[in-house]
């Protein structure tokens, strides 16, 4: 893993625990990253939360675009178009959610799916909703 990645996590994480806390009334703070999954581990005295972080894109240009730009890749595209992005989106977001969905990370861990949908609007969100699936 390099280091943008991990500060992409761990943002994320940040994030997460501080409006998850604030709702709780818990303490939970960072405490490292396990060896293997899930990516973070936030602990509130004896209790842990551990939390896997995952990116939704529109398609791989996307991802392409997005995360070579952040490290600074001179080969890195420097723009992105797609068709029926909305849709992509959503595509990608189901099979992230069946991919993680399938994978055993133990009790007390969230799934944390972060998307930036730099070209879809909020009212495509909410009609797209009902198309995502939660494997059981």
């Amino acid at each position: 893993m390099d280091q943008i990645q991990e500060q992409h996590e761990r943002a994320i994480g940040e994030a997460f625990i501080g409006r998850y806390n604030h709702q709780n009334g818990t303490r939970f703070v960072y405490h490292g990253r396990p060896r293997e999954a899930p990516d973070l581990t936030y602990c509130d005295g004896d209790r842990h939360l551990h939390l896997e972080i995952t990116q939704a894109y529109y398609d791989e240009r996307d991802a392409a675009f997005k995360s070579r730009g952040a490290r600074g890749d001179p080969n890195a595209p420097t723009r992105w178009s797609g068709v029926n992005a909305t849709e992509k989106l959503f595509a990608s977001i189901n099979e992230l959610l069946a991919e993680k969905c399938s994978a055993d990370y133990g009790p007390d861990c969230f799934l944390i799916l972060n998307l930036s949908p730099a070209v879809t609007l909020a009212e495509d969100v909410e009609g797209e909703l009902k198309s995502i699936v939660v494997p059981s």
